[in-house]
């Protein structure tokens, strides 16, 4: 007779994490950017994805209760929207609902792209500043 292992997963059973990503806005190529997520409890393991991506990207076990996923030289294909949840490192297959998503946009440099945040109304404007580097302004929100 043959056995089965069943795996069973519990999603949902922990609330979901915070996410932000540090710069926001639009990346120049070959910069870098931090996606961090949060959590109110201690030991616990972050698991990265990518939007259109099947599987988790990368997953971390931090000391405290915030994960830093840094992505150094971006690429244009790192360009998406990204989401984290988290589990118990030990013991049963227990994990969050996934968090918010937050949004990474890598452009040439000197190419200008408009970002628009969906519920505030507001648009970042990143500029060149002739070195070859952007800046980005801060937001300006116009409220109908």
């Amino acid at each position: 007779m043959a056995s089965a292992l069943i795996v069973l997963l519990l999603e949902g059973s922990l609330p979901k994490p915070s996410i932000s990503v540090s710069p926001g806005g639009v990346i120049p190529m070959g910069g870098n950017v931090t996606i961090r997520c949060r959590h109110q409890h201690l030991g616990m393991r972050f698991l990265l994805y990518k939007a259109g991506d099947g599987n988790y990207l990368t997953y971390t076990d931090p000391a405290g209760s915030e994960a830093e996923f840094p992505i150094t030289s971006a690429r244009r294909e790192q360009s998406g929207n990204y989401t984290c949840r988290d589990s118990h490192r030990t013991g049963e297959a227990v994990y969050s609902d996934l968090s918010e998503p937050v949004q990474i946009i890598v452009a040439d440099e000197g190419h200008e792209e408009e970002e628009e945040e969906e519920d505030s109304g507001c648009r970042a404007h990143p500029k060149d500043d002739g070195a070859g580097r952007i800046q980005r302004c801060r937001h300006r929100c116009h409220h109908r």
